[in-house]
């Protein structure tokens, strides 16, 4: 754990309340285990388990759902622009780390563009950053501070290069091309650009969405 979080004295129980949990029986259509999984929930439980394990039989997470359906997702040949969320959160390169993240939780999300002082998109910094930097997990050889870096110098010294952790699509792509990024790179969203520049996106969240509205 990184020696910061002892500083804090926030509880597990003032995290949990951020994102509830929710359970589902066995039997439950896979349909509503995507709205819930497109309505703030990340993860859910599966039902059917034992007193040890709170009555959990399994959980599922965007993931797992996503993996499971990829193979017909990748026959979706809808446009990006049917499904996308038309607006990208971005910060530039020179955004102190520190300020890149309280934008994050403040506006309840769990990535952003980082984008030069053109606007062209260069980055992208996820909650994954945020889990590897307090577990300690980076590529970097040594403990990685926060304080005084820019975003993109955290970034480049969590992930030990400045090599880009980016993937885009424009909004005439098909969804099925989002299906095959996020199957390769293993990322949980895709940016939207035009010209290069953000201006929307594309998630498990989205997808989800979707399947849940057909």
């Amino acid at each position: 754990m990184h020696p910061t979080l002892s500083e804090t004295n926030q509880s597990l129980r003032y995290l949990a309340k951020m994102r509830p949990f929710k359970s589902f029986k066995a039997n439950t259509p896979l349909k509503d285990i995507a709205l819930a999984l497109s309505s703030g929930s990340h993860i859910v439980g599966i039902q059917g388990g034992g007193p040890q394990f709170a009555g959990l039989k399994m959980v599922a997470s965007q993931k797992t759902l996503f993996q499971a359906l990829a193979p017909l997702l990748a026959e979706v040949s809808v446009p990006v622009s049917d499904i996308w969320t038309p607006s990208a959160t971005s910060v530039e390169c020179s955004t102190p780390a520190v300020e890149a993240f309280s934008i994050m939780a403040d506006k309840g999300i769990s990535g952003l563009a980082v984008v030069d002082s053109s606007g062209i998109l260069k980055h992208n910094t996820s909650a994954r950053d945020i889990k590897q930097w307090v577990a300690g997990k980076g590529a970097a050889e040594e403990l990685v501070t926060i304080e005084g870096l820019s975003i993109e110098e955290f970034l480049t010294k969590l992930r030990g290069s400045s090599e880009s952790h980016v993937s885009a699509v424009a909004p005439d792509d098909k969804v099925s091309k989002v299906v095959e990024i996020l199957q390769e790179t293993g990322f949980h969203r895709v940016w939207v650009v035009e010209d290069r520049k953000p201006t929307g996106l594309i998630s498990f969240t989205d997808i989800f969405k979707k399947l849940a509205r057909s």
